[in-house]
């Protein structure tokens, strides 16, 4: 395949496709490969972010996750 024959959009798709193929053999040389990859949400858990992201639009602050850590018995800035 020559590059001067391609069009435009073959061009980028090519382009998308190397970067795409180079980042995933990194990801797998590098044991970084995602366990949750293709596995879907529970439906409560998908609702409950809606909720947290519509609570969040009007304007009502999340407990931060310092907050969290304390309240576990954890300090953030240690984690």
């Amino acid at each position: 395949m020559q590059v001067d024959s391609l069009t435009v959009e073959e061009l980028k798709l090519l382009i998308i496709e190397t970067v795409s193929e180079a980042f995933q053999s990194l990801l797998i040389e590098n044991d970084l490969i995602d366990p949750d990859l293709g596995k879907q949400i529970r439906p409560e858990f998908a609702a409950q972010l809606r909720e947290t992201i519509y609570q969040a639009e009007k304007g009502k602050s999340n407990v931060s996750a310092s907050a969290v850590a304390k309240e576990l018995g954890f300090n953030w800035d240690e984690l």
